[in-house]
């Protein structure tokens, strides 16, 4: 997404400090609704579709969490 949409997105890979550890989660944040907009759009053509669709195979929610985020490079 920064490469593509807007550097000003931020990135945090989320670990369970309570719940299933094996699982890989992240957040991103955006400087602003337009830069969410452009992303959510870019989810929308055929290439973000099939990756949304790898995603979506693998998610699952199992339960409550608590959870640590720590800024991505």
């Amino acid at each position: 997404m920064r490469a593509n949409v807007n550097e000003g997105i931020r990135s945090m890979a989320v670990t369970a400090i309570v719940g299933n550890p094996e699982h890989f989660r992240w957040v991103d944040t955006y400087p602003d609704l337009a830069t969410w907009a452009a992303g959510k759009a870019a989810l929308d053509t055929e290439e973000g579709a099939a990756i949304d669709t790898v995603f979506s195979g693998i998610q699952e929610c199992s339960g409550n969490e608590l959870l640590r985020a720590r800024p991505t490079k």
